[in-house]
C-alpha cells in the first residue's frame, strides 16, 4: 500500500493596496492556498482586514510595517501619497504627481518592506504591480520569487488607460 504524498506547506505574502478592485481578485487565490494547507499573509490596510481574514489569511498593517513611509503621514496609500505631495510641493493632478513621486515613495517603502520580508521569510510574494512595487523590489533584492497579479482589464489595457487618464487631466506622456 502506497503512502499518501506529503504536502509541503509554504508561506505566501500578498501585498495589495486598500482598493477593492486591486485586492478582490487576490482573495480567491489566497483562500485556495489556505484551504490547501499553506500559510498566507497579507500586507494591507485596516479597512480591508475583514475581507482578508475571511480568507483565513493573517493580516499585517502596512502602516505598522512601513514606518519610514507612514510615520508622521496620513495612513493608507492615498494618505501617505497626499502627504508626500505636500512635502515636496507637487500640486499636479494625482496621476502626474504619482509619476513624479513614485521613486520617493519606493525609497521610503523599501526599508520596512525589506525588514518585513526578512522576518516573515515567505516562499513567494504575490503583489499588485500597479500600487505595490515596493513588494516587487524587496522580493527581488532578497531573491524571493514573486508574482504580479495584474488587475487591469486585460493584456494591453494599462497603456491606453494611463493615456486616457492623463488626457482627462490635460496632460500627456510626451
Amino acid at each position: 500500500m502506497s503512502k499518501p504524498a506529503k504536502i509541503t506547506t509554504r508561506r505566501f505574502l500578498f501585498v495589495f493596496p486598500a482598493v477593492s478592485g486591486h485586492l478582490n481578485p487576490s482573495l480567491p487565490v489566497a483562500r485556495s492556498l489556505v484551504e490547501a494547507g499553506h500559510e498566507v499573509h497579507y500586507l494591507c490596510f485596516e479597512p480591508m482586514r475583514a475581507a482578508i481574514e475571511d480568507t483565513g489569511a493573517e493580516f499585517h498593517s502596512a502602516v505598522d510595517v512601513l514606518p519610514e513611509l507612514y510615520s508622521g503621514r496620513q495612513a493608507g496609500l492615498g494618505g501617505a501619497f497626499g502627504s508626500l505631495q505636500k512635502e515636496f510641493g507637487v500640486v499636479d493632478s494625482f496621476l502626474v504627481a504619482f509619476l513624479k513621486l513614485r521613486a520617493v515613495q519606493l525609497e521610503l517603502e523599501l526599508p520596512g518592506m525589506s525588514r518585513f520580508l526578512r522576518t516573515l521569510a515567505p516562499n513567494a510574494v504575490i503583489y499588485c504591480p500597479i500600487a505595490s512595487s515596493g513588494a516587487a523590489f524587496g522580493a527581488s533584492l532578497l531573491k524571493i520569487p514573486s508574482v504580479a497579479l495584474l488587475t487591469f482589464a486585460g493584456p494591453g489595457a494599462r497603456d491606453p488607460t494611463w493615456r486616457a487618464m492623463l488626457h482627462g487631466q490635460c496632460a500627456s506622456v510626451e
